[in-house]
């Protein structure tokens, strides 16, 4: 398949024009299809739109039924109003949006998946709910052929080791990919706020004045010279707010250049961990930038760090953490760390990593909440266990726990990764701050969420 850059600008200003249309009512501009032979050929194409380069909507059609012109036209419209990942486009996001154009090869079946070479191939799962992937899916978040393949088999509504049980019916196709020039100067890769509003208020004013009122009653009477890193749990602030800020309280007479966060994955697995590979996290009280000196150091020459969206996408429990940061630092920027696998090997990666990384103007966050939808008295039990390990400085014995199961944490993994970079630069100072339950805000003790915040500190 060849098109030229002629045809490649009229299917651009036709998608365009036809979102546009959405507001305005004007119909795209109807181009001569005997001049133009490609637009009247009947292929499969997707149209995806981003801003600030997160993906905001793609719908496409894998085989062209109509000429292409009209395949582009309609896949706009629908992956800006109908993609069921996102809220229909409104019309001051319409100058914001990013047009991207994949048109799409003949499908080929395979017989091994080592005829999939990543970076050229798309996939099409021919089976189960049915699923497609465009090529640049796994240059863009960085897979190779295995994580590619797990992609596919999630998209179709499998587990993601269904591909090592059997060959799957798999195609492969390629696509020709353009996209709209950037406008002015390069736009910064942003991480939305996604759980403002929910998790906590999305309205800057409201959002000081409760983090602050947290702040207010949740004073410890304890104070440390150096602190390496805290935890702190990651629940709606009405319910763990006040425990969290017991932890961040003990930072506001510091001064840290970056933090690392290291969070959990709620939303999606993934094994290895992600460093969000944009520019900036954003919130309410505005954007933080990531720190890419440091981000470079952690992820350079490593099997399991890579730069990502992986977990990033809609995941909580890093997000409401930069608020409290905000609140008591000034000037610094961050690393944000999502663990799509928590297990041993991972854990003692991204420990002896941050070590190496590691100063003085460098504060770790481990993000965490403790048991949950147990009674108050047990969730109590459980809790306490994770409490006497972080007591003891016993990272070893906790991870050991967690997989016993006699204790529960969401964020084990980073709890323990925070611990043992400590150790491995001689700080072994570690207390709890605060525990509570969510019964605590809602007196229903029947079925309740542990949080717990502690302090990792050097003697």
């Amino acid at each position: 398949m060849k098109i030229t850059s002629e045809e490649k600008d009229i299917l651009l200003k036709a998608a365009r024009q036809s979102i546009g249309s959405l507001f305005d009512g004007k119909e795209p501009e109807q181009p001569d299809y005997h001049k133009y032979l490609l637009l009247n050929e009947k292929l499969g194409a997707f149209v995806t739109l981003t801003i600030n380069h997160q993906l905001r909507g793609c719908i496409g059609y894998i085989i062209g039924r109509e000429p292409l012109f009209n395949t582009i036209c309609s896949a706009a419209i629908h992956a800006a109003v109908n993609d069921p990942r996102f809220s229909a486009l409104k019309k001051p996001e319409l100058e914001k949006i990013h047009i991207e154009i994949s048109i799409l090869s003949e499908f080929v079946p395979i017989k091994s998946y080592d005829e999939i070479i990543i970076g050229k191939h798309g996939l099409y799962l021919d089976e189960g709910g049915g699923g497609l992937l465009l090529p640049q899916v796994a240059t863009e978040h960085k897979m190779n052929r295995e994580q590619f393949l797990s992609a596919i088999c999630n998209k179709s509504g499998f587990y993601s080791d269904f591909w090592k049980e059997r060959m799957l019916k798999l195609k492969v196709f390629t696509a020709e990919i353009f996209e709209e020039e950037e406008k002015g100067k390069e736009i910064m890769k942003i991480r939305h706020q996604q759980v403002a509003g929910y998790f906590y208020p999305a309205e800057k004013d409201k959002l000081q004045r409760d983090i602050s009122l947290m702040l207010q009653v949740a004073k410890s009477e304890k104070s440390f010279k150096k602190i390496f890193g805290i935890v702190s749990p990651h629940a709606g602030y009405i319910y763990s707010g006040k425990t969290a800020a017991y932890v961040y309280n003990l930072l506001k007479d510091k001064s840290y250049k970056t933090v690392i966060i290291i969070s959990p994955s709620h939303a999606e697995y993934f094994p290895g961990i992600s460093i969000y590979d944009g520019d900036a996290y954003e919130t309410p009280f505005g954007i933080v930038e990531i720190d890419q000196i440091m981000t470079d150091e952690l992820v350079k020459n490593s099997k399991t760090i890579f730069r990502g969206i992986q977990g990033h996408r809609k995941e909580h429990a890093l997000e409401v953490q930069i608020p409290f940061l905000q609140s008591v630092l000034k000037d610094f920027k961050i690393v944000p760390i999502v663990m799509g696998d928590q297990s041993r090997m991972f854990v003692d990666e991204l420990a002896k990593r941050i070590s190496k990384v590691v100063s003085d103007e460098t504060l770790v966050v481990a993000s965490s909440d403790m048991s949950h939808f147990y009674s108050s008295e047990e969730a109590d039990r459980l809790d306490s266990v994770v409490e006497k390990r972080i007591d003891n400085f016993d990272f070893e014995n906790l991870l050991k726990d967690l997989d016993n199961h006699q204790c529960e944490a969401c964020g084990g993994g980073s709890i323990a990764a925070m611990m043992k970079a400590a150790s491995l630069k001689s700080i072994t100072g570690s207390l709890v701050i605060n525990r509570s339950d969510s019964g605590d805000i809602t007196g229903d003790k029947s079925e309740v969420v542990g949080y717990l915040s502690a302090v990792i500190y050097q003697d």
